[in-house]
């Protein structure tokens, strides 16, 4: 844990993927931001996940000292290294059940996202372009969910984004047992 805290300490950046709660526990979250606060003064940048709701985004941004990103980027200067962290909660290939019952347009919105993302990708006059999203922008780093269940994860049309676009570092979450596979990765490239 000590080991931890260290490296912790010694970052400049910190991303969050989203999911930092559960349920849309507000008070939760802030008690993972001010821990992470005690053991390091690096910037945070995050996407919101399927469990920090969206109505209570602007609730989000107002009490925590987080760069939330939605479909917009970030420019840090990190030393002599220009980094640009494209974020968003992503896109999936077909909204969850709850979704297609809650959200009106859900379809639509997972649909403009990627156009939007897509735009968003461009390095311009960063050295390294960073792409951070909730929903798994591929279905190759799902291995080890249910096949049947990867089009409620992730999505192949922000694949074929990250194809065209090749940004240097991609991040996401929302996978739940995830696991490594060179076999499936390699084919997806």
């Amino acid at each position: 844990m000590e080991k931890d805290a260290e490296r912790l300490r010694s970052c400049d950046i910190l991303l969050l993927a989203g999911d930092v709660t559960d349920s849309n526990d507000i008070e939760s979250y802030g008690l993972v931001v001010s821990r992470l606060r005690e053991l390091s003064d690096a910037e945070l940048i995050a996407v919101f996940g399927n469990e920090e709701y969206d109505e209570q985004h602007n609730e989000y941004r107002r009490r925590f000292p987080v760069s939330f990103l939605e479909e917009e980027t970030k420019d840090i200067q990190v030393d002599d290294i220009r980094l640009r962290v494209v974020g968003s909660t992503g896109c999936l290939d077909r909204p969850t059940w709850w979704q297609r019952t809650n959200i009106p347009g859900a379809w639509e919105r997972y649909r403009e996202r990627i156009g939007e993302i897509s735009e968003l990708l461009v390095k311009d006059n960063a050295d390294i372009l960073v792409l951070l999203t909730h929903y798994a922008p591929t279905h190759a780093t799902l291995v080890g969910e249910r096949e049947n269940a990867f089009p409620e994860m992730g999505s192949l049309a922000m694949e074929k984004v990250i194809i065209e676009k090749r940004p240097d570092l991609v991040l996401h979450a929302h996978a739940h047992r995830g696991r490594t596979s060179r076999r499936r990765a390699a084919r997806s490239r």
